[in-house]
């Protein structure tokens, strides 16, 4: 999920082992496939990151204040920190998996003077 900013809505992208995608941000929501290939990388780097809470942030992570967002991960009870901000090399793999699915799904951050705040997460 991507916080959003002062100028910007974020997003959530749920994703599941069988590359099933759905996902929400400030002009559309829907639904899409990851290849197979970006699965596997995606959930080897999730696992070799556990637990995502423990993943290091780099500090200071210097953001503007009117675009800076916050990226992170959920897994079951577990939320990783700021991706964004990486702190080591498995942090830094698993904000470039995210990138990379967040492309192929066409997801983005959309200004709040072009689209809507996200609806309340239902689970």
């Amino acid at each position: 999920s991507n916080s959003g900013s002062t100028n910007a809505i974020g997003y959530r992208i749920y994703l599941s082992p069988s590359g099933q995608a759905a996902y929400v941000d400030g002009k559309r929501q829907g639904r899409g496939k990851i290849s197979p290939i970006v699965i596997k990388q995606f959930f080897g780097d999730l696992r070799a990151a556990e637990p995502l809470s423990q993943l290091p942030i780099k500090l200071p992570c210097l953001k503007p204040a009117s675009f800076g967002t916050s990226t992170s991960i959920r897994l079951g009870a577990q939320q990783s920190g700021d991706l964004s901000c990486p702190g080591n090399d498995k942090a830094k793999s698993l904000f470039k998996d995210v990138n990379l699915i967040k492309r192929t799904l066409h997801v983005t951050n959309v200004p709040r003077s072009e689209g809507k705040e996200l609806p309340p997460q239902n689970f």
